[in-house]
């Protein structure tokens, strides 16, 4: 007995178009499994290759420190100076740490302001000695012309 549909007439009992739909649906999920398959294969390998990359670039990375310390120091403080320039302080810190800065500020001013006295303490205290050093024997070079 056929029966009239919206999509064509069907048959009592049995359906076109529904074994179609479960071939069609059966390739579908092949398709995926196959897709999600290949998927996690892909992205397996994609996360071993990058573990051994970083175990390779951390080991490059403790060589170098190994080698070359100060190298490895200048840079980090580099990167943290270039870091530090490029972030914009808060609010926050300016008034934490403004205090901070003028005492710092006023300390290197005091150190460098000492350490210039000092030095041109020394360098009076050396120049005198030059020249007690050459008055001296400049007078013995005239003592010893004047004896001949």
């Amino acid at each position: 007995m056929a029966t009239s549909t919206p999509t064509g007439t069907a048959n009592s009992g049995t359906s076109t178009t529904g074994t179609t739909a479960g071939k069609s649906a059966g390739k579908d999920q092949s398709r995926a499994a196959s897709t999600y398959q290949s998927a996690r294969e892909r992205t397996a390998s994609a996360y071993e290759s990058t573990r051994e990359s970083v175990s390779s670039a951390k080991q490059r990375t403790g060589d170098a420190i190994t080698g070359n310390p100060v190298a490895a120091l200048a840079g980090g403080f580099a990167v943290g100076a270039i870091l530090g320039a490029a972030i914009p302080a808060t609010r926050r810190e300016r008034e934490a740490l403004q205090p901070i800065g003028h005492k710092l500020t006023g300390a290197a001013r005091d150190a460098a302001r000492q350490a210039a006295e000092k030095s041109r303490d020394k360098m009076d205290q050396l120049t005198g000695q030059v020249v007690n050093r050459v008055g001296s024997q400049l007078v013995d070079a005239v003592a010893a012309k004047t004896e001949e």
